[in-house]
């Protein structure tokens, strides 16, 4: 049985085996039914983590790409870069293009230019980013149905907009975690806060004064 002749139901499952972004690029190349299915799957996660001398040219590449190709932009659901000065440019020439991004984890200023595209993507569900206090804290809250929020907060600006974004995503938020980089620090305006778990059961969070 040759690569045509396969049932397409079951290309999803053989390709989720290919771990290697260069084993589905290979599978891309097999055939249009095979491109049409390894393109979204190596897509669909990026992780720049180590932004060394090769790593950093691919990642212009890859992302030169996305900010000319919308299409290839938008599978785009997961994306996390660890260090965005090494290609801040082309990243956020990108950002705004991949419009069904799910989860964003930035560890690096933030910044407008990347929370206000994040804010218009319809499906975001996981935000994980540092806080330097050097951007628009107003467009936090129009983030909406977040499932999880992570914050290291290296600054006091963002304390502020959090009970407003904690009663805009009430209904959606899971997970939470708020990691206190600077001293000292105070949650007057927030002590008690209610967190529905993934069980439905609203529990009680009482931060000690």
């Amino acid at each position: 049985m040759n690569s045509l002749e396969l049932p397409v139901d079951i290309l999803p499952e053989i390709l989720s085996f290919l771990a290697k972004p260069s084993h589905l690029a290979s599978a891309c190349l097999v055939n249009k039914t095979f491109h049409k299915f390894a393109v979204r799957q190596l897509y669909d996660r990026i992780s720049i983590v180590d932004f060394g001398p090769i790593r950093r040219r691919r990642a212009i590449a890859l992302f030169t790409t996305l900010a000319r190709s919308p299409e290839l932009a938008r599978l785009v659901h997961h994306l996390e870069i660890r260090n965005l000065a090494a290609a801040s440019h082309i990243v956020l020439d990108a950002l705004p293009l991949c419009t069904n991004l799910r989860s964003w984890t930035g560890h690096h200023p933030l910044t407008s230019d990347i929370l206000l595209p994040l804010s218009s993507c319809p499906e975001l569900r996981e935000l994980e980013f540092d806080d330097y206090g050097n951007c628009d804290r107003t467009t936090l809250l129009r983030l909406r149905n977040l499932n999880k929020l992570s914050i290291s907060m290296r600054t006091q600006s963002v304390l502020s907009q959090l009970p407003d974004c904690f009663a805009l995503n009430a209904n959606s938020l899971r997970s939470l975690a708020l990691i206190c980089q600077v001293k000292p620090i105070s949650l007057p305006s927030f002590q008690i806060f209610k967190l529905t778990n993934e069980e439905g059961v609203t529990v009680d969070h009482r931060h000690p004064p």
